[in-house]
């Protein structure tokens, strides 16, 4: 039975083809094997599901993504530009641990571009604040599933027929898990004294523009006239960058 005192983790993915459900499902066992730290999952389903206010709530974040063309699935990218993007605006994540994982099949056997999708949501998570956890070569699994960044899934063979993902990979990911929530309750009471703070908040316009393209009701590039970061003249005390 979950304890209110419990360190908290959010897992936080989507899935196509149920392979990256069944890594994140790994995932999360081995995040609640750990005494005194307990892990909620959400599958996005158009990425506005989880609200940026409830993010602080958690001490770790873990995010969990197919692997589309190199990159995070759309979905996933939404919850970053909403969610994450809002709350680096405020500092709101600095000091929370964070970690990924990725599936993806594709033509030979190389991890089709799973590092750099790996690479593209770590740089999210660091520019957020968010401590990660890497994935060291000892952990069990890592000769089928191993990557520096976290434990990667392959869904397809080297002639793109599809696979399932073996139990192995599977057991990457459930001790990435446990690696992760591990590193949240020995950090969870330095949370918001671990690193400096004092710099200054981006500008309100600034703020507001970004929170503006963020809300899922925008799906447009708003007009001039209701856009309030839309620029004809440089702004005061700042170079215009024409030479």
């Amino acid at each position: 039975m979950p304890d209110a005192s419990d360190a908290r983790v959010l897992l936080v993915y989507t899935t196509e083809t149920n392979s990256t459900r069944q890594m994140a499902e790994a995932v999360a066992a081995g995040v609640d094997a750990v005494e005194g730290v307990r892990c909620q999952t959400v599958c996005l389903v158009d990425g506005t599901e989880v609200e940026a206010e409830d993010l602080p709530g958690y001490d770790g974040l873990i995010v969990g993504t197919p692997v589309r063309h190199r990159n995070m699935h759309h979905r996933v990218k939404r919850f970053i530009e909403i969610t994450l993007e809002s709350l680096w605006l405020r500092d709101r994540t600095v000091g929370m641990v964070g970690g990924v994982f990725c599936v993806g099949g594709g033509h030979g056997d190389t991890g089709a571009g799973a590092e750099q999708c790996l690479l593209g949501i770590l740089a999210a998570m660091a520019s957020n604040g968010l401590i990660t956890a890497p994935l060291p070569k000892c952990t069990p699994g890592f000769d089928h599933a191993g990557n520096h960044w976290g434990p990667v899934g392959r869904s397809g063979g080297p002639k793109m027929q599809p696979y399932w993902l073996s139990p192995d990979m599977l057991r990457c990911a459930r001790a990435h898990g446990g690696n992760i929530a591990r590193l949240t309750l020995a950090l969870r009471s330095h949370h918001t004294s671990l690193f400096e703070a004092g710099n200054v908040a981006p500008p309100s316009e600034l703020a507001e523009a970004f929170l503006m393209g963020g809300r899922p009701e925008v799906e447009q590039v708003p007009p001039p006239d209701e856009n309030v970061a839309y620029r004809v003249d440089p702004p005061e005390g700042y170079p215009s960058g024409s030479a």
